[in-house]
């Protein structure tokens, strides 16, 4: 499937595109969503035990997905296509994994102590 075929969601549904936008920032690791929270840690493990050139590699990947992550992002909110395309239809399962992701990353805004504190202790069990 191409991007492109979705230019023109936001005229038929703009809360999905709202949620998609979310999850794919988060994706990309932008704060204070929860893909930023686990590159962050991952970033600040690196640099405790000292492995300066793979934190090097991996900040250079980041930067490099995250344009991939942004580029659908463009097209989504900013595409100028006035008239839709047909659409298929979402199947239950995705919709559903799409909205736990989005609750996901907004409880991460808002209580974001919370989370973590949830991560350590799944961790340290």
């Amino acid at each position: 499937m191409d991007f492109n075929s979705f230019n023109s969601l936001k005229l038929i549904n703009p809360f999905l595109v709202f949620i998609l936008c979310i999850n794919l920032f988060s994706m990309a690791g932008i704060p204070p969503l929860t893909g930023f929270f686990s590159k962050y840690y991952l970033f600040l493990s690196l640099v405790e035990i000292n492995n300066i050139k793979l934190l090097f590699c991996l900040i250079i990947l980041s930067l490099i997905s995250t344009y991939y992550y942004i580029r659908p992002i463009n097209l989504l909110v900013f595409s100028n296509n006035v008239k839709p395309k047909f659409f298929e239809e979402i199947n239950s399962f995705s919709c559903l994994l799409i909205f736990f992701i989005y609750v996901v990353n907004s409880f991460m805004i808002i209580q974001p102590r919370f989370i973590l504190d949830l991560v350590q202790s799944l961790i340290f069990f």
